[in-house]
C-alpha cells in the first residue's frame, strides 16, 4: 500500500554501483529497510545528502507488511541539518548516535515517543551553541535508555554511592570479588553519573567535566548499555568521538 511517514536515516549500505540500502527509523512503522536506486548517479533524483546519518526525511513509500525491503516513491527533507553536516563536533556526535541507535533499536512497529525524542534531540544538536553540547551525547544516551527500558535507578545516597552496572542502581561500595568489582563505577564516576541522571539538555553543562572524565563516563555508559543489550556489540565510532573531545 502507498503510505507516508517521517523517518530518521540511521545507516546506508552500498547495494550496487548506483544503488544503496538505507536503514531508517520511521515514525509510523518502526525500523525499515529501503532500496534506493540510482542515488549514486551524478544526476540522481535523490541527492546523497538525503541519506546522511540522522537526517530527518519525509517519505512516501510502497509499504508491504512483513516485507524486508521497501521502495521509496518520494522523499524530501523534513529539516535541514546544515550545522550538523558542516561542524566536526556535531557531525561526530551525530555519527556516534546513529550507530548507537542502529545497534539498539530493533522495533518494527511505531513508537511515537521514541521517534519524537530522537527528532527533538537532533533539533537541539543542530541549533545549540557548540559550547553547550559537550555533554549532549552523555545525556542523550541516558534518556535513550529510558525509552529502551533499562533507565538506571537514581537511588544515590551516602551509603549507596557506587553505581552497579549489573543491577542498574547505586549500591554500597564493593570490596569482594575483583571480577564483580569491575561492574561498579568508581566514586568519582558514580557522583558524576548521579548528577547526569538529574540533567536535561537545558542544564547538562552545569556539570563541568574534564576531557578525561567525559571520556571515562562515556565508556562507562557504553559498558552499561552493552550489559543490558549484549547484542549491541562494539561501537566503531566511539574512537572518533573520543578524539574530537580530547
Amino acid at each position: 500500500m502507498l503510505a507516508k511517514s517521517q523517518a530518521i536515516v540511521l545507516r546506508t549500505y552500498k547495494y550496487s554501483e548506483t544503488s544503496i540500502i538505507a536503514k531508517m527509523y520511521t515514525k509510523d512503522y518502526g525500523l525499515l529497510s529501503f532500496i534506493v536506486h540510482g542515488v549514486r548517479k551524478r544526476k540522481s533524483k535523490y541527492p546523497a545528502s538525503f541519506f546522511q546519518a540522522m537526517q530527518i526525511v519525509n517519505l512516501e513509500i510502497n509499504y508491504k507488511e512483513k516485507s524486508n525491503l521497501h521502495n521509496i516513491k518520494e522523499i524530501s527533507l523534513a529539516a535541514g541539518l546544515h550545522n550538523i553536516q558542516t561542524n566536526l563536533v556535531r557531525s561526530s556526535i551525530s555519527l556516534f548516535l546513529a550507530e548507537v541507535l542502529f545497534k539498539t533499536i530493533q522495533e518494527e512497529e511505531a513508537n511515537t515517543n521514541l521517534f519524537e525524542f530522537i527528532t527533538n534531540s537532533i533539533a537541539f544538536l543542530e541549533e545549540a551553541d557548540e559550547k553547550n553540547i559537550t555533554n549532549f551525547h552523555l545525556v542523550f544516551l541516558l534518556q535513550l535508555s529510558q525509552h529502551l527500558g533499562f533507565y538506571p535507578k537514581n537511588n544515590y545516597e551516602q551509603n549507596r554511592s557506587n553505581f552497579n552496572m549489573l543491577s542498574g542502581e547505586f549500591d554500597s561500595k564493593f570490596f569482594g570479588n575483583k571480577q564483580l568489582a569491575d561492574y561498579y563505577f568508581d566514586d568519582n564516576m558514580s557522583s558524576i553519573f548521579h548528577k547526569l541522571l538529574n540533567a536535561n539538555y537545558s542544564n547538562m553543562n552545569n556539570e563541568a567535566l574534564s576531557s578525561q572524565a567525559r571520556r571515562q563516563m562515556l565508556n562507562n555508559i557504553i559498558g552499561f548499555f552493552q550489559i543490558q543489550l549484549p547484542e549491541m556489540g562494539n561501537i566503531q565510532s566511539l574512537e572518533v568521538l573520543e578524539t574530537v573531545f580530547s
